[in-house]
């Protein structure tokens, strides 16, 4: 029990820890150019750290195999997800969006920016939806 917590802690740590402190910093510190091209290069990563702790995590919990070890499943598979399938399409549409590109025609630029939107918004329902269950996991341990 006493690695489940400390893996489960470390793990809403890290993502509290990127969503306070790391997004905001970039954003305020970085002009929009460079802001972007971190972000897209620190996403993948913090995705996969955070596979790797719930990687573990799911292993601890399979000893009880009960909800919490559902909700790792699940949360596993949101970062899977997030990172294999959703951040190549967010940086798609990022990229075809940005007016600075040529040939690109008003209406492709706004139908790339609502396609950005809509992506963007379900990777931060899922990273949310991950610490959720992460919150409930470390406090029915």
């Amino acid at each position: 029990m006493y690695w489940t917590v400390v893996i489960t802690s470390l793990l809403l740590g890290s993502m509290l820890f990127f969503t306070i402190v790391i997004t905001p910093s970039v954003f305020s510190t970085l002009n929009e150019v460079n802001a972007r091209k971190f972000i897209r290069k620190i996403f993948p990563k913090i995705y996969l750290w955070c596979m790797i702790l719930n990687f573990l995590l799911i292993i601890l919990l399979l000893k009880e195999f009960d909800f919490k070890t559902l909700l790792a499943i699940l949360s596993f598979v949101f970062f899977i997800y997030s990172r294999q399938l959703l951040t190549p399409k967010i940086n798609y549409y990022a990229e075809l969006s940005n007016k600075k590109i040529k040939n690109n025609s008003s209406q492709l630029i706004e139908k790339s920016a609502k396609k950005f939107k809509v992506l963007h918004s379900l990777s931060v329902i899922l990273f949310a939806s991950s610490f959720l269950c992460m919150l409930f996991i470390l406090f029915t341990l």
